[in-house]
């Protein structure tokens, strides 16, 4: 088909995850009892394929130590955003992202060398400032139990930055910055 036309399309309403926990339970992502509903839809840009996402996960749990000390859910999350592919590799965004009621923004780019000679990746993701009162409270439960019930003033953003090249890993870049910086 030529670009912009349609391929796919697809509607989800309370699909139960459940059968994905084996896959997502090493990374601390429990599945059981979460719930997708949304759509997303396949169309042709270019010399690839662009697939454009708004899905709505309910009853989903995080539970890694490296995280937080406690399971933090049940969480609402959303994700609104597209995801384009080519021969060159995949570009996410700019995405959406809300957990509870904190949203994010993201955009990445993978690409692949020719031949599978290994990928570089770069990726941002960023938190526009907002008062800090309204992030923590924001905040899950069980995210960070000891800022439970504290007041704050102020505003604060966020972004993270990073850059991998498989064939120089020790050359990757990590890069955290908090908004005000004054």
């Amino acid at each position: 088909p030529p670009p912009g036309v349609e391929i796919a399309r697809c509607a989800l309403d309370g699909v139960d995850l459940s059968g994905l926990a084996p896959i997502l339970d090493r990374f601390g992502l429990r599945l059981n009892g979460t719930r997708l509903s949304g759509s997303a839809r396949v169309t042709r840009v270019g010399e690839g394929l662009r697939i454009a996402t708004r899905l709505d996960a309910h009853e989903l749990t995080l539970d890694h130590k490296q995280i937080a000390p406690r399971p933090i859910g049940p969480l609402r999350a959303r994700l609104d955003g597209s995801l384009d592919y080519d021969r060159s590799g995949l570009s996410l965004g700019p995405a959406r992202i809300s957990i509870g009621e904190l949203g994010f923004e993201a955009k990445a780019r993978l690409r692949v060398r020719p031949g599978g000679e290994g990928a570089q990746l770069s990726a941002k993701l960023w938190m526009a400032e907002a008062p800090c009162q309204r992030v923590l409270a924001g905040l899950p439960r069980g995210f960070v139990p000891a800022l439970q019930g504290m007041a704050l003033e102020g505003s604060v953003g966020a972004t993270l930055r990073l850059k991998l090249d498989t064939a120089d890993l020790e050359a990757g870049e990590v890069d955290v910055a908090f908004e005000p910086l004054g």
